[in-house]
């Protein structure tokens, strides 16, 4: 929900059973998301945090933090995003 900036869960019929992530700029919060993908590996749900410069992990049972990606203060940097909007998780290249 992005000019809501957070997360939510819903069941197929649409009704919202459980929340994710908050408003803020601590771990765990977010601020304007953006894209958002379901790894089906790990289970988790990665969200594109614009505002923040960063990508966010929750685990997509609970809605709980799990990791954060980037080091959040915009630029041109490998490990800086600037207002990340797309993630798509690639096992091609790993060794799990």
């Amino acid at each position: 929900d992005q000019l809501n900036n957070r997360t939510c869960v819903f069941d197929f019929k649409g009704k919202i059973v459980g929340k994710g992530a908050s408003k803020g700029e601590e771990k765990g919060q977010i601020s304007n998301p953006g894209g958002i993908c379901y790894d089906s590996k790990s289970k988790c749900l990665c969200v594109c945090d614009g505002n923040n410069q960063r990508i966010q992990i929750f685990n997509a049972a609970d809605g709980s933090f799990v990791r954060l990606i980037g080091k959040g203060n915009g630029g041109k940097d490998e490990e800086i995003f600037n207002n990340p909007h797309v993630c798509v998780i690639d096992y091609s290249k790993s060794n799990d």
